[in-house]
This record gives C-alpha cells, sequence and structure tokens, in this order.
C-alpha cells in the first residue's frame, strides 16, 4: 500500500470537515423545528440564544473550512491537474464569501432576537433553512467532485 499524497491527505481533510459540516446542519436542522417560544414567553430567551450559539458555531467552521480548502493550495492542484475542472472549483471557491456573508447576516440577526428583538425578516426560519440547503448543496457539489477528481489521480474512474 502506498502513502497518500499530499493532495489526497489534503482531500481526505476536506472531506472529514464536510462530515463534520453535514452533522452540524442536521443539528441546526432540528433545532430549528423546535417549537420558538414567542418573544417574552417563557423559553424564549433560551431558544433565540441557542440559536445563536448554532450560528456562531457554523460561521467559525465553514471560516475555518472555507480558509483551508483556499489556502491549502488544493484547489490550485486540482486546478492544474485537472483543467476541465477549472470552472467549477472556480464558481465553488467564488461561493465561499458569499455563504460566510449570509451566515454572518443570520447571526447577527440571531443576536438582536436574543435581546428580545423581532428581526427585521420575520421569516428568519425560512431564510435560516435555505442558507442550510445552499450549504448542504454547495459542500456535496465540492465533495462529489474531490472525490471523482482523487480518483481519476489514482486511476479508479473510466
Amino acid at each position: 500500500m502506498s502513502n497518500p499524497t499530499a493532495a489526497q491527505k489534503k482531500t481526505g481533510r476536506i472531506l472529514a470537515e464536510h462530515q463534520e459540516l453535514r452533522s452540524l446542519l442536521r443539528h441546526l436542522d432540528h433545532f430549528t423545528q423546535e417549537p420558538r417560544p414567542e418573544i417574552g414567553q417563557e423559553g424564549f430567551h433560551r431558544w433565540a440564544s441557542g440559536l445563536s450559539r448554532n450560528l456562531v458555531d457554523l460561521h467559525d467552521m465553514l471560516y475555518r473550512h472555507f480558509t483551508y480548502e483556499s489556502g491549502s493550495g488544493l484547489f490550485d492542484d486540482l486546478k492544474l491537474a485537472h483543467p476541465r475542472a477549472e470552472k467549477i472549483i472556480d464558481e465553488l471557491e467564488a461561493q465561499h464569501p458569499h455563504l460566510l456573508q449570509e451566515v454572518r447576516d443570520l447571526v447577527h440577526a440571531s443576536l438582536g432576537y436574543s435581546q428580545g428583538e423581532a428581526p427585521a425578516n420575520p421569516r428568519l426560519r425560512k431564510r435560516l433553512a435555505e442558507t442550510l440547503q445552499q450549504l448542504r448543496e454547495h459542500e456535496e457539489r465540492e465533495g462529489e467532485l474531490m472525490i471523482k477528481l482523487n480518483a481519476w489521480d489514482i486511476g479508479n474512474v473510466d
């Protein structure tokens, strides 16, 4: 058995982070399905603070993950090794700042909400559900691409 290449190690780390992200996204899905007390009702602050904590955790994880993906050189290596994949890699990488900003906006709205302020967008949970779906789709596309390109590297693809 040969030692994995540097690209395979980076890919492995990124795919492991994708699993961790999927777990956090599932947790957020379940959390947002819990009944939300109205502002001022018993349990409201606990629910709203929990939402804020979960979103901060998501932002932190995404920030570290996206920074590693971009800074590790893996995307550049993949584009050099697989020029036909360059466009999709660039598209995926270009989504990172937009996804982070969307989560940041949700964090900001949830922090105000946890202080008893009604969010400017009354459909905060709907917006969160849409953002979680965008993140799932993004990570799924990245993961599938990396697995496919890694398989090409080791000759497992026709």
